[in-house]
C-alpha cells in the first residue's frame, strides 16, 4: 500500500520548517475561499466538477460523482 513508498522528504522538511518558524501546522485550507455548493446550497470549501462545473462540497462530492458513474454505466450498457 501507500506505506511502502518511501516518505518525501524534502516535502517533510518544508513542514518541519514550517512548524519551525510559527509554532503550528499549516492550514490545509489556506488560500481556499468558502463558497455555496452547487447541490446542498450550503457554504462549505468547494471543489470544482470537472464534467459539469459544479461546485460541490465535499459531502456532497461523492453522492454527485456516484450519480455520474451510474448515468455513464446506463449510457454505456445501452
Amino acid at each position: 500500500g501507500v506505506q511502502a513508498f518511501p516518505t518525501n522528504v524534502t516535502l517533510q522538511r518544508f513542514l518541519e520548517l514550517h512548524i519551525e518558524i510559527t509554532g503550528e501546522l499549516p492550514d490545509p485550507t489556506s488560500g481556499q475561499i468558502m463558497e455555496r455548493c452547487g447541490v446542498c446550497s450550503e457554504k462549505s470549501y468547494c471543489s470544482l466538477c470537472v464534467h459539469c462545473d459544479k461546485k460541490c462540497c465535499p459531502e456532497c462530492k461523492d453522492a454527485h460523482m456516484d450519480i455520474l458513474r451510474r448515468e455513464i454505466s446506463r449510457i454505456n450498457s445501452q
